[in-house]
């Protein structure tokens, strides 16, 4: 019948509604477009990723404050909902990843200090990441604590020379196995002080102090520890300079 309004399209969709688009004076049907659309997206998927890339990017270009609005929509229903933490979600753990996470490990262990490890993975980054994984930073305090336990020190700077007394006794122990037993105390006792100032100050691995011992006790002969006793004339006469004891001996007193 001619000029009679379709109720239903020839794919039996009800042409009324919202599912009625006019389009160029025409009615049509937004159920077949779609699955028109969808049959289109399947066969072509790269094609379909692409335009929708296209679409999305011509639509932010055009609508910046709405896309400012929406993101600070969404931090604040993130902050509300406890799923933003110092500015990161809980991915946080992966953008810092393994590597890193493991040398924030290794920095904790050697200073001591949660400084360190803010400055291999950030601050804010680091608070987030334990706000949302609670072991991991109960794990890095309980390094910080041994840490500082080993390395805890009282630094005494007398007029001179200076010298450092470390309260962890198992660093004297193995420092004091080392050294001869031959030796004066007061000799001993300043070689002692040099290798535990060496060892704290990284010039000498705690795994290499009986490599490294032989060392401190030639420079400790050098300064002269044994002046009321037998010197040997091979050593310098003088701390400053290379000249040899026998030189400054005259004849005279051997006549």
């Amino acid at each position: 019948m001619p000029g009679k309004v379709k109720t239903h399209c020839k794919n039996g969709h009800a042409m009324e509604g919202d599912n009625v688009r006019i389009y160029g004076g025409y009615r049509k049907c937004r159920e077949c477009q779609r699955l028109n659309r969808n049959r289109w997206a399947e066969a072509n998927p790269e094609k379909y990723v692409a335009q929708q890339r296209e679409k999305n990017r011509r639509w932010k270009k055009k609508h910046p404050e709405q896309i400012k609005e929406h993101k600070r929509e969404s931090a604040r229903r993130g902050r509300a909902a406890g799923r933003i933490r110092y500015g990161y979600t809980s991915n946080v753990i992966n953008l810092v990843g393994q590597e890193a996470l493991s040398a924030a490990f290794d920095a904790a262990r050697q200073s001591g200090r949660a400084s360190s490890v803010y400055a291999v993975v950030g601050e804010s980054r680091w608070l987030s990441l334990r706000s949302f994984y609670p072991k991991v930073g109960a794990q890095m305090d309980k390094i910080i604590r041994e840490a500082r336990q080993r390395l805890r020190t009282e630094i005494i700077k007398p007029a001179a020379p200076s010298i450092i007394r470390v309260a962890n006794l198992d660093l004297l122990d193995r420092i004091n196995a080392v050294v001869p037993r031959g030796l004066s105390k007061d000799q001993r006792d300043d070689i002692i002080s040099d290798m535990v100032e060496a060892v704290l100050s990284g010039h000498v691995k705690l795994n290499a102090l009986a490599q490294n011992v032989g060392k401190f006790v030639r420079a400790s002969f050098q300064m002269d520890h044994n002046k009321f006793g037998p010197l040997s004339l091979d050593m310098p006469a003088f701390q400053e300079g290379e000249t040899p004891l026998i030189e400054t001996i005259s004849r005279g007193m051997w006549d």
